[in-house]
């Protein structure tokens, strides 16, 4: 079994390179459709509805957000593409940036941290 070291992970918002990024998560979900019916004797069962995904991504805050949301024309949120590499697989995403949020604290450095949400396909390249 491959095991990939986290120190080559990369994330990049749309044609930008977003502040350093230490840590980032994709939660991949696939909502079921309950198909329970009186044949499936007493049991649930169900079937794979839509699939969508949350990203998350944060590090040290160097001065450029490298994306901005709600930045889209007519109200549309700006369509932005994450790729993760952790030196294995890499995962692209289309989504919308939700939220860019900065921190700073007197005893840390300030950090930055993105949320976004999946609009449309995956890819995977293994």
């Amino acid at each position: 079994m491959a095991f990939f070291a986290g120190k080559n992970g990369t994330v990049t918002i749309g044609t930008n390179t977003p502040a350093p990024v230490t840590d980032w998560s994709i939660d991949y979900k696939s909502d079921p459709i309950e198909t329970t019916n009186f044949s499936d004797g007493g049991y649930a069962s169900h079937v794979y509805g839509i699939k969508s995904c949350d990203i998350s991504a944060s590090g040290p805050y160097n001065g450029t957000a490298g994306g901005q949301p709600g930045a889209g024309a007519a109200g549309v949120d700006t369509l932005v593409s994450f790729t993760f590499d952790t030196g294995g697989p890499s995962f692209t995403i289309e989504a919308l940036l939700s939220s860019v949020k900065i921190d700073q604290s007197i005893k840390d450095v300030a950090k930055i941290s993105y949320t976004a949400t999946s609009t449309g396909a995956f890819t995977i390249t293994v």
